[in-house]
């Protein structure tokens, strides 16, 4: 199991499900689980999900946060440190509203 990331915020890019950004809560092996995660639609300022949690984003459309959302592979495909820099900026954009 692999710990580095854990407590941290992070950007994780789950196929099928999309890009989340929360703190990561729990991890074993196939299973991770954020804590206050957003879902990401849409965003600018960042060409990839690399990108967006070294840097952070100009905009975009983020969903309100929920308590705990939890993925089980093989959905799991990337998994990034946000620098404090990016975390600051996604958390500053405001929820998506309709």
């Amino acid at each position: 199991m692999n710990t580095k990331l854990l407590n941290k915020k992070i950007i994780a890019r789950i196929e099928r499900a999309g890009v989340f950004h929360g703190t990561l809560d729990y991890i074993d092996g196939e299973i991770i689980r954020l804590k206050d995660a957003r879902r990401i639609y849409y965003w600018n300022g960042a060409l990839s999900v690399t990108d967006m949690a070294a840097k952070g984003l100009t905009g975009g459309k983020i969903s309100i946060p929920v308590s705990t959302v939890e993925f089980m592979s093989p959905m799991i495909t990337e998994l990034n440190e946000c620098s404090v820099e990016a975390t600051k900026s996604i958390e500053a954009i405001e929820v998506w509203k309709n």
